[in-house]
């Protein structure tokens, strides 16, 4: 048991790192945590050892670990600060079998090392393989998600991780609403996506990192009216965009800051859009991103890269758009080369 104990430690200390520092997860600002608190154990054959993760779950005090052997489990709702750690993310399974949650999140919380799986019905039943909501302090690190209808769902959420995720089998992706201080690296969104929604309240800020991710065979990243600098910052870094439908689709969105990120074989690399009502006009006016150094397969030797866009105006009340031009948004830099991007998710 000692030795045991010793290797897991080790492991803990490996992926226990960035946890919570001051201005959001940024992982080039990282720091060790020390895992303290109890050790609780479910499945294998230890005496002791509890038969489901939610009775370890109830048992359990703050800052307790509580360490789960390969099978399949039920759902669980983690309501506390706990590091909830499986044996092998391919052998440890959480199955939803269609339920509306599979895990949910209302405590700050370390999850690694699980398959979360049947949330829902993909494309059919609504379900999410993870839902964080009104919670901060949150890191998931090593999962994969397989065959829910969303793979995560984020609603008010301040200080939040997610490393090394993959993202599978119709798994959705992740829906961010509100979500503050939150950086997503090193995960492969495989069929799913990122969906950035919603308005935060006066001055939280709402920095939002996407740094370092494959995007694969699906619609990349959309980006609503929440991407605004005047709420925080968006940056968009050192990702691959290949073989989607449309890379980075954009409403209304200010300041976001895409860089040195590649775009190879997309149908489409940019959907740029606004969309306002007469009297909005002048507001969205300087209302554009910051592209810098990214590499366009497209490119065809362009000096700048030109992003067209449309901008349709409506009447008030009424979704009938009046007027429709065209505006152009530009990669000033664009790079000659792809970049040697290293998405680390095994």
């Amino acid at each position: 048991m000692e030795k045991k104990h010793l290797v897991i430690g080790i492991i803990l200390l490996l992926f226990g790192t960035s946890i919570f520092p001051a201005s959001a997860f940024d992982i080039r600002n990282t720091s060790q945590t020390i895992i303290q608190g109890n050790w609780l154990y479910v499945g294998g054959d230890g005496p002791g050892n509890y038969s489901t993760i939610q009775d370890a779950i109830n048992n359990a005090s703050t800052g307790d670990t509580i360490y789960v052997y390969s099978g399949i489990y039920e759902p669980i709702t983690v309501s506390k600060s706990l590091y909830l750690i499986g044996e092998n993310k391919h052998t440890t399974i959480i199955n939803g079998t269609g339920a509306y949650d599979v895990v949910s999140v209302v405590g700050g919380v370390t999850i690694s090392g699980f398959t979360i799986q049947n949330g829902g019905t993909p494309g059919k039943k609504y379900g999410r393989g993870i839902n964080i909501q009104h919670v901060s302090n949150i890191v998931v690190s090593n999962i994969i998600l397989s065959h829910n209808y969303l793979g995560i769902f984020l609603y008010w959420g301040k200080n939040i991780l997610f490393t090394n995720i993959t993202f599978i089998n119709e798994s959705g992706g992740i829906s961010l609403w509100d979500a503050m201080n939150c950086t997503i690296t090193h995960c492969v969104f495989n069929h799913a996506g990122i969906s950035h929604n919603g308005f935060p309240p006066s001055g939280s800020g709402n920095s939002l990192y996407i740094i370092n991710n494959l995007f694969t065979n699906n619609s990349g990243i959309n980006l609503g009216y929440l991407c605004i600098d005047n709420y925080g910052i968006t940056t968009i870094e050192s990702n691959v965009f290949e073989n989607n439908d449309i890379a980075i689709t954009t409403l209304n969105c200010k300041g976001v800051n895409i860089i040195k990120n590649n775009f190879i074989n997309n149908t489409q690399n940019v959907l740029l859009q606004k969309a306002s009502y007469i009297f909005e006009t002048f507001f969205y006016i300087n209302h554009r991103q910051n592209w810098k150094d990214n590499y366009w397969d497209d490119r065809y030797q362009k000096i700048i890269y030109p992003i067209i866009g449309t901008w349709t105006i409506g009447i008030l009340f009424f979704n009938i758009p009046i007027l429709s031009f065209h505006f152009r948004e530009c990669d000033w830099h664009p790079a000659q080369d792809p970049y040697d991007i290293d998405v680390i998710c095994d």
